[in-house]
């Protein structure tokens, strides 16, 4: 949220907050996590009146993506819809590719992002971040056999990661790269 945006902010933190005490958020994590059981998200009835555009990169499953349908599917998107049925506001999910999320917000093209992103120092100098929800680690694949074990195993070897996340941000400090 933008910084300044203190009442979204703590609608937000409440919502959440109400949907780990009521196991709401339990259900969610379990559908995406868990045991792959299929809670469905009550729809909002927009009780406040306030509808709020929300930015998400709908390219990065199990968080956000465009299902079979064609429709937002996630655990970010169940979250804030989940957040929004229990506040009573409503919510208009706007694909915006990552690079342009942040600026999105800034702009007021979007009044939220919900898109897996990590709080990091440099983020939080723009916008305020909701209470954490999710522990997001770093991870390495490759393919059954390789002799890659830990990260120092890649120097010299081309790795993929989204640019701009903490994924890229670690590699980039990791190898000194510029």
């Amino acid at each position: 949220m933008r910084q300044e945006d203190t009442e979204t902010h703590q609608l937000i933190n409440d919502g959440l907050k109400a949907l780990q005490d009521n196991g709401v958020y339990d259900k969610i994590f379990n559908k995406y996590f868990g045991d792959g059981s299929d809670y469905q998200v009550a729809e909002s009835g927009n009780a406040l009146g306030l509808t709020f555009n929300v930015a998400q990169d709908m390219a990065y499953a199990p968080f956000e993506y465009i299902n079979d349908d064609g429709k937002p599917e996630g655990f970010d998107v169940d979250l804030i819809r989940a957040i929004a049925a229990e506040m009573g506001f409503a919510v208009n999910l706007v694909n915006t590719n990552w690079d342009g999320i942040i600026p999105s917000l800034l702009s007021g093209n979007s009044d939220i992002i919900i898109s897996a992103m990590t709080i990091t120092e440099e983020r939080s100098k723009s916008v305020t971040f909701s209470d954490p929800y999710f522990e997001a680690t770093q991870y390495i694949a490759v393919k059954k056999g390789a002799p890659i074990k830990k990260l120092a195993d890649l120097e010299g070897k081309k790795i993929g990661v989204q640019n701009g996340t903490t994924g890229d941000f670690a590699v980039t400090e990791y190898f000194n790269l510029d």
